[in-house]
């Protein structure tokens, strides 16, 4: 990412989202990072869950908060809110 960063200019956060295929990101970028990318002979492999085809797959997660943290807010409990949110898109 570093390379692919430094050759378009940008940050090495900017081309971790493109090539995640993440929000934020405008199309023209996002193109222009996948085309760098592809020139230097990079390849974005996904995790291996998406590509392997084994019937393997993890449904559990547990978040060890303080019981404050779940009743306030605060820094925290929005990270907790977030996990939890992106955690029940999978299910």
């Amino acid at each position: 990412m570093e390379d692919i960063a430094k050759k378009v200019g940008m940050s090495k956060n900017t081309v971790s989202l493109a090539l995640r295929n993440m929000p934020g990101i405008n199309a023209q970028t996002r193109k222009l990072i996948f085309e760098t990318a592809k020139q230097l002979g990079y390849e974005y492999k996904k995790n291996s869950s998406q590509n392997s085809s084994s019937d393997t797959s993890y449904k559990n997660i547990c978040l060890i908060f303080s019981k404050d943290t779940h009743k306030s807010e605060g820094f925290f409990s929005y990270i907790q809110y977030g996990v939890e949110s992106e955690a029940k898109k999978i299910i």
